[in-house]
């Protein structure tokens, strides 16, 4: 599932939206993405599809990893675990920062990423607002 966000500065307070257009300063979600959707998104960010793959591996490790201006993070977040006897486990987060956009990909919607895309989570950007892109 690809959602594209991006930042409208607003008074008293800036709020997130979903525009669905792949434009400099915004976040691109990436939730359990399809094949296609990660080529469309490689494709239009100049991003290599494995940091776009890495977070799909349940058994992807955290690191970062730099290559030609693009940066992957891959963080463990935690998830409910409602099948077992144990509260919660994790799950890779990837996080990608490139020139012009935020990407994070994930393979399951999480509390997380949803905190963000409802604007929960306050002076959150998809640009940097001291140099603003708009």
């Amino acid at each position: 599932m690809l959602h594209i966000y991006h930042t409208v500065e607003t008074t008293p307070a800036s709020r997130t939206e979903e525009t669905g257009e792949f434009e400099p300063g915004s976040w691109v979600s990436l939730i359990n993405p399809t094949a296609d959707e990660i080529r469309e998104v490689s494709s239009r960010l100049s991003i290599p599809g494995g940091y776009l793959r890495a977070a799909l591996d349940e058994e992807e490790r955290p690191r970062t990893e730099s290559e030609d201006g693009v940066t992957l993070i891959v963080i463990d977040i935690p998830v409910p675990y409602p099948e077992q006897t144990i509260l919660y486990t994790t799950m890779p987060l990837g996080i990608i920062v490139a020139p012009d956009t935020i990407v994070t990909v994930c393979l399951r919607e999480n509390a997380i990423i949803e905190d963000f895309m409802n604007g929960r989570v306050k002076s959150f950007y998809t640009f940097d607002p001291k140099h603003r892109m708009n």
